[in-house]
């Protein structure tokens, strides 16, 4: 017996998903559409956010802005290294929107990647910021002496 495609795993996957999630979607579409209709909005939901839409561009870069959240708030953290199943599950959420982005990104702009190259695609690392731009890890309250950082330092809030 021939291993499954990499391909049929991914649509097998996607439908997975589908049916998770899709029942649960169609719901709160249902409300929002009648919460809109009671706004009396001029534009539909699809004019307003469907492809293509700056109601579209502001969720593709907040999609990104959490992928960038995650790296810089939860990636690096000490008590999420400290454990490989919080590490992988933090990891795996942030590759699961990396990838959403992508997807999204590329209808939006008209050069999708195929599910086999997006579910692939590395997270790349965040920007480097001025400074490092690692979390800062502070002593204990009672090493402080009520300045910024630890006692005797000034500290500008980077490592």
């Amino acid at each position: 017996m021939e291993p499954p495609d990499e391909t049929d795993i991914v649509e097998a996957f996607r439908e997975k998903i589908r049916r998770a999630y899709e029942p649960e979607r169609v719901k709160a579409l249902e409300a929002r559409r009648q919460d809109w209709e009671e706004m009396r909005n001029k534009k539909s939901l699809e004019e307003r956010f469907g492809m293509g839409t700056f109601g579209c561009h502001e969720a593709v870069h907040v999609t990104m802005l959490v992928v960038d959240l995650i790296e810089e708030q939860l990636v690096e953290h000490s008590a999420v290294l400290l454990d490989p199943f919080w590490y992988g599950q933090v990891r795996d959420a942030q590759q699961t929107l990396f990838n959403a982005y992508n997807q999204i990104a590329g209808l939006r702009l008209g050069t999708t990647q195929g599910a086999d190259e997006v579910l692939s695609a590395p997270v790349p690392p965040p920007p480097s910021r001025p400074g490092g731009g690692h979390i800062r890890l502070l002593p204990p309250l009672e090493e402080q002496d009520g300045k910024n950082g630890p006692s005797g330092s000034e500290s500008d809030g980077r490592d």
